[in-house]
């Protein structure tokens, strides 16, 4: 369930854009493990939080892409092309937060 077609677009295209990258740089394993952990865990704050129902899987995204962030900054020595990645990063945060503030 999605609260209109741009979040589902946006979401879509968050998880497309990042989640191989995840994938690629912690494996399959830990990629499940981020993108479930990060899905019950935003789920369980919107719960508790908000009186809204949460709708979507941008909590879910949105901890791959920190996630994503994490490593790139504490690898940065070691990866090349590192300013562009955090820029990617930025971007895409900046696209699910005017997503995010669309459907409210």
């Amino acid at each position: 369930m999605h609260a209109n077609v741009g979040h589902l677009l946006v979401n879509c295209y968050s998880l497309n854009s990042i989640g191989p990258e995840v994938e690629k740089n912690s494996g399959p394993i830990r990629y499940i493990a981020v993108y479930m952990i990060s899905a019950l865990a935003s789920s369980t704050c919107s719960y508790w939080f908000s009186k809204a129902p949460a709708i979507g899987a941008s909590g879910a995204i949105y901890g791959l892409v920190g996630s994503f962030a994490v490593f790139v900054l504490r690898h940065r020595g070691v990866l090349k092309g590192t300013e562009g990645r955090l820029k990617y990063i930025a971007q895409t945060i900046a696209l699910m937060y005017w997503a995010f503030i669309q459907r409210h």
